[in-house]
């Protein structure tokens, strides 16, 4: 059964669907619709390369929605880099909990090991969205924590951005 979201969705579709004759596009416009952003600035670079983040509150679901996090990236400040490594790594994690202090679990994450590339400063760098932990329920949190591998990196200072989808 579809939800009122839903059958909003659907009726501003076949709306605009007499505008456009591509449903694919009308549809993938009026999804946009629903999407909101949350943010967390990280408003310093770490002092010494072996420094992590615990885990810092980003956005709480509100009761009666669903959320579907859809994208996330971190995006250094001027002169902040991170330069991939084999073994001295740097782990930017999105998580979700479940508000009353239980465990996290990761939605969305970035290595700075060879695979996952480098970080240069003001260009967004995504983190990598776990379709399968990506959908929070009411009451459910978002959190930001950072953790090093071998020696680690100096992190910069810089902001979490996360598109998230009311579904």
């Amino acid at each position: 059964m579809a939800t009122a979201r839903e059958n909003i969705r659907n009726k501003i579709a076949g709306m605009v669907h007499t505008i456009s004759d591509d449903p694919t596009s009308v549809m993938s416009a009026v999804r946009t619709m629903s999407y909101r952003r949350a943010t967390y600035v990280k408003a310093s670079a770490d002092s010494m390369a072996a420094d992590t983040t615990a885990a810092q509150f980003v956005a709480r679901v509100p009761t009666g929605s669903t959320w579907r996090v859809v994208e996330a990236h971190f995006t250094s400040h001027t002169g902040g880099t991170i330069t991939a490594d084999a073994t001295d790594t740097v782990t930017i994690t999105l998580e979700k909990a479940d508000g009353a202090g239980g465990s996290a679990t990761a939605v969305a994450a970035y290595t700075s090991n060879v695979a996952g590339g480098s970080l240069a400063a003001l260009v967004p760098k995504a983190l990598t969205v776990t379709a399968s932990a990506a959908t929070l329920t009411a009451g459910q949190i978002l959190d930001f924590k950072i953790a090093k591998g071998g020696s680690g990196k100096v992190v910069p200072a810089g902001q979490l951005d996360v598109v998230i989808e009311e579904i």
